[in-house]
């Protein structure tokens, strides 16, 4: 596809076409029902970046990771028996951290390629929260906002207020973007979690009661499928249902659809570049569909939720507020004779969420975090407007 050709320009306005079949149509229109909830957040990996067309030559794409990796190894005559993240280490350790991100920000500049049909796409669809992974700015640019980048960033945008308010969705960088990438060797990826508590704190409670849409992203990176791993064991230890994340990836195998299957990630292969576009462009034009039919309906903008979904969204927040209130012991809780409005099951499902955290490590500082913000917005020590704090910063209702 050219540069300058809009996706209606080049395919005839049809729906549900990635593929043309059932299975598509009843996936767009599962995204859509969650999307309209508030339910769905994007995850976003190279893959997208890699549409990106350059402004004048068009030979050249942003690269992905393993080609990065390469690139690397080239430009430092890496020797071939040092594979994999242990490029960047013996980098970092010959030749100083510093000449390897200024590598990279040169490899990673976006500055001369084009936004995508595909990001174009993205941007029709009235998303809460994109998560990223990538170093480039094509997101800041799509939306002409500053990303979340730093750990202050994540006390800016908690202190902000709901996130369902916001014109703009927030674009989270895990990894840092250019000029400041924080995640590349080895031992960025295994002290991610003690270098970035806020980061993964909100990444946390978004696996928690969120359904991701991963796009682009190759399921790689360590920590990341840690999280992911406990979240699943936690729902089921809790007899909870079993929570699907849906992922768009590039020529996916049968054989890697059913190991992402059993990770409870289901898969479709977008076979060209175009698909990529065609898929937003369905599922904008399906949540469409859906908010007009529950306006006709006399719903909300929650409208079309199921029991279940209402009833599993209850339980998370009693879930959340067992961890901040009673396990702990806070003060805020104590200094109130008149009990919280929220119905707990039993004190060992507080425990077992400490616990839970405790193996992530955080659990000492997700404790610090929701109080402080739950003190902060509610400007009072009111156990009930605390709660309804805690919550709205979880993402569970408006304040």
């Amino acid at each position: 596809m050219e540069i300058g050709l809009t996706l209606d320009s080049v395919i005839p306005k049809t729906p549900f076409s990635v593929p043309p079949t059932p299975s598509w149509k009843t996936h767009i229109d599962t995204l859509a029902q969650l999307l309209l909830r508030g339910q769905l957040v994007l995850f976003v990996g190279a893959g997208l970046s890699r549409l990106c067309p350059h402004s004048h030559r068009k030979d050249r794409r942003l690269p992905l990771w393993q080609e990065l990796v390469a690139a690397a190894r080239h430009r430092f005559a890496v020797p071939e028996s040092i594979t994999g993240l242990n490029v960047f280490d013996f980098i970092v350790q010959k030749h100083g951290r510093g000449q390897l991100d200024a590598l990279v920000a040169s490899l990673l500049d976006d500055a001369e390629f084009e936004l995508s049909e595909a990001h174009r796409q993205v941007e029709r669809c009235p998303w809460k929260r994109i998560y990223t992974t990538n170093f480039d700015r094509l997101l800041s640019r799509l939306y002409r906002a500053e990303p979340i980048v730093s750990e202050c960033d994540y006390e800016r945008m908690a202190g902000a207020g709901p996130e369902p308010s916001k014109p703009t969705p927030a674009i989270i960088h895990l990894h840092g973007r250019l000029g400041g990438p924080t995640t590349l060797t080895r031992g960025d990826y295994r002290l991610w979690q003690q270098r970035h508590p806020a980061a993964a704190n909100r990444f946390l409670t978004t696996l928690l009661d969120h359904t991701l849409l991963i796009v682009g992203y190759g399921m790689g990176d360590p920590h990341i499928d840690e999280m992911l791993v406990l979240v699943s064991e936690w729902r089921a230890r809790e007899h909870l249902p079993r929570r699907t994340s849906y992922a768009w990836m590039w020529n996916i195998s049968d054989a890697e659809r059913m190991l992402l299957e059993g990770q409870a990630i289901e898969a479709y292969s977008m076979e060209t570049e175009l698909a990529w576009a065609m898929g937003f462009r369905d599922l904008a034009e399906a949540y469409g569909d859906v908010a007009r039919s529950c306006l006709r309906a006399g719903g909300e903008s929650g409208g079309g939720q199921t029991d279940a979904a209402k009833q599993e969204e209850e339980l998370q927040a009693a879930v959340f507020a067992e961890f901040v209130l009673n396990p702990w012991g806070l003060a805020l809780a104590r200094q109130s004779t008149k009990p919280v409005d929220v119905v707990f099951e039993t004190l060992q499902r507080a425990r077992d969420w400490a616990d839970f955290f405790a193996r992530l490590g955080l659990g000492e500082t997700l404790r610090a975090d929701i109080f402080a913000v739950s003190k902060s917005l509610s400007g009072e020590n009111n156990p009930q407007q605390s709660l309804n704090a805690v919550r709205a910063y979880l993402g569970l209702l408006p304040l």
